[in-house]
């Protein structure tokens, strides 16, 4: 009896907390697709630490400034875009701050 109950419980708990393979389709807010189609680009132009590069950095951002500190670059970067009467004009405006020298031990 004690047996039974215990193989009952197991099949309740599994579907209770397993994992279902779901299908999940990527929408226009999808963070996947914000990251590829906006922040990739812009990381690029602005010539930002890849992450894939393992180097040893500290990245703070928002939608128009970055802070990038690390052995190699330790910068302040303000970036916007141009609009007039409502649209992207495709200037860009970048200013970059250097906030200390880079050095190596």
């Amino acid at each position: 009896m004690k047996f039974k109950i215990f193989v009952l419980f197991q099949i309740i708990t599994l579907n209770l907390y397993g994992q279902f393979n779901n299908s999940y389709y990527l929408t226009k807010d999808s963070d996947t697709l914000h990251y590829f189609k906006y922040e990739k680009p812009i990381s690029e132009k602005l010539n930002l630490i890849k992450p894939e590069e393992s180097k040893n950095f500290f990245r703070f951002s928002s939608s128009k400034y970055y802070l990038e500190l690390s052995e190699d670059s330790n910068r302040y970067i303000f970036y916007a875009d141009e609009i007039w009467e409502g649209k992207k004009t495709g200037e860009v405006f970048i200013k970059e701050i250097i906030l200390v020298e880079s050095y190596r031990a």
